[in-house]
């Protein structure tokens, strides 16, 4: 049985796509993966797949339906976040099964059906046209396989990366208000994160060692330093790792001691988010912590010589051009590496989502969702324009902050900054990865 992963462009690694491959594999099935935008996709295979978030889910739509008017005989199945808050995608054209919440066992059930040409629309996970299944329990992480780096630096481009990304916990144990991870706990009765072991995390950092590596980048959503237990056998492992690595983590969890402890074993940056300066805001987004709290955190990190990225929202709802200026004040106050911004986007189905529906700032037309939340701002309030402008100026306002004079001329000017945008981008993630970790200037 062929199946084929169509994916676009990526520099993170797709490990979703990898953990799936690796339970296709198991099953017996042949795997490969695919770029649309390469005209490589090979148009026999058995099953296409495609992992989809919102914004992104009309042009796989359209990839699929290119791919169908010329061999109409494969089964396109589609998973990912868009298929699981809004199954009723399956509807339409061309899409023929759907997998909502995780996918692991579910596509190699969905493939040994298409293989042996029985009836796939009873199992568990899966949405058609006209039917949802019942969502299986979820998969006891301790026990999942070794993701398929073999599929995902299939491609030189990503195996050369000296970037790699591994994933220590699953789900956020936070509720704010503008992210689906509410509802996809709920969806699963899930009540707090879920930590791998770290004799697991350590077997997959191990199998990187024979790929390029310079940097790992743990891409949780907060990386489990609030279990003490965890994160002292973590520790005691990757003391002997010698690879810097880079963390998310919430400003509540930055303590002295933490960061202490992990820089003394490699730790490189950390990723914070601060999404508003304006602590009433902050509040009506699910985050409560004063703004003093953001700056003493960034003030340790720079104690320990660790590298910072903050993350903000431009516009959420009740945003003002006041409001968005004090957070650029307070990034300004934290001197991250990069100031990250992005524009609010009302995703339907999240608490901020449907409030903005229900308040007549946005139609709740899916489609018109940008494909990046670096894009286009779609809620309909006077300042709409200069946010727009304003998150593509914002990091290098942090990082000049001589330059923020200029903002309010900058933001009537008839330009949208994409070119500076990316230019500065570019600039201040070389700076942000750059590898300064040895054992010399460990602390």
């Amino acid at each position: 049985m062929k199946v084929a992963f169509v994916t676009d462009k990526f520099i993170i690694d797709p490990l979703g796509i990898a953990w799936l491959s690796s339970y296709l594999k198991e099953g017996g099935h042949e795997v490969s993966l695919h770029k649309p935008n390469s005209g490589n996709v090979p148009i026999d295979a058995d099953m296409l797949c495609y992992s989809i978030t919102t914004g992104k889910h009309t042009y796989y739509r359209d990839v699929n339906l290119a791919l169908k008017a010329k061999n109409p005989g494969f089964i396109s199945v589609f998973g990912g976040p868009h298929v699981t808050f809004f199954p009723e995608f399956a509807k339409e054209p061309g899409v023929d099964v759907a997998v909502r919440g995780e996918g692991f066992d579910a596509i190699v059930e969905i493939a040994n059906a298409v293989e042996k040409g029985d009836d796939y629309r009873s199992i568990l996970n899966v949405v058609g046209d006209k039917r949802i299944t019942a969502v299986r329990a979820s998969k006891d992480k301790s026990t999942l396989l070794l993701p398929d780096r073999e599929l995902i630096y299939s491609d030189p481009e990503n195996r050369d990366n000296p970037i790699k990304n591994v994933m220590a916990s699953f789900y956020c144990p936070y509720n704010c208000k503008f992210c689906f991870n509410p509802a996809y706990k709920k969806l699963y009765g899930l009540l707090r994160s879920e930590i791998r072991p770290v004799n697991a995390v350590a077997e997959e950092i191990d199998q990187l060692r024979y790929y390029p590596l310079e940097l790992i980048f743990f891409n949780d959503d907060i990386f489990p330093v609030y279990d003490s237990e965890w994160l002292g056998e973590f520790c005691d492992y990757y003391s002997k790792v010698q690879v810097p690595f880079h963390i998310q983590l919430r400003v509540e969890y930055i303590s002295d001691a933490v960061i202490s402890r992990l820089r003394e074993v490699g730790l490189h940056g950390v990723t914070f988010a601060i999404e508003s300066g304006n602590a009433k805001i902050r509040k009506s987004i699910g985050k409560s912590f004063p703004n003093e709290r953001s700056t003493e955190a960034a003030e340790l990190l720079h104690k320990y010589g660790v590298k910072l990225r903050t993350e903000n929202m431009i516009g959420v709802p009740g945003e003002s051009w006041e409001t968005a200026m004090e957070t650029l004040a307070v990034n300004t106050d934290c001197n991250p590496t990069i100031g990250w911004a992005s524009l609010f986007q009302p995703y339907p189905g999240t608490e901020l989502g449907d409030k903005c529906v229900q308040e007549g700032l946005f139609d709740g037309d899916l489609d018109s969702i940008s494909e990046s939340f670096f894009d286009t701002y779609r809620l309909k309030v006077p300042e709409a324009k200069k946010f727009e402008k304003l998150q593509k100026l914002f990091s290098l306002m942090v990082k000049y902050p001589r330059l923020q004079f200029l903002l309010p001329l900058l933001v009537r000017l008839p330009f949208r900054y994409k070119r500076l945008y990316s230019t500065i981008k570019k600039r201040l993630y070389k700076q942000l990865y750059k590898v300064a970790y040895n054992e010399t200037t460990a602390l």
